[in-house]
């Protein structure tokens, strides 16, 4: 039975991270032009368009994972943690 337990809460902890995963990836991607408009303002154009495609791959993509070889012993869960809002100009001057 305690093999159905841990089986139980392994499937719950996935879904939790999975859940997680979706909300930062779609919160991130909604942000994006916000923040696209904020970073052309203080750093300029040049790298608009890298930036874009870079969206672009994330929003069909997501978060790398196990399976892709490059991140596959790379826990990404304590960056899930995070909370990444854009930072206005009030925020930086607290």
């Amino acid at each position: 039975m305690t093999g159905l337990k841990n089986n139980n809460k392994q499937r719950k902890d996935l879904t939790r991270i999975m859940n997680d995963k979706t909300e930062l990836k779609n919160k991130l991607v909604s942000e994006f032009p916000v923040f696209n408009k904020l970073s052309a303002l203080l750093f300029g154009k040049n790298i608009h368009g890298i930036k874009k495609d870079a969206i672009s791959k994330f929003n069909l993509n997501g978060f790398p994972g196990r399976k892709d070889e490059e991140w596959r012993y790379t826990n990404i869960e304590p960056v899930l943690k995070n909370d990444y809002s854009i930072a206005i100009d009030s925020d930086i001057k607290k």
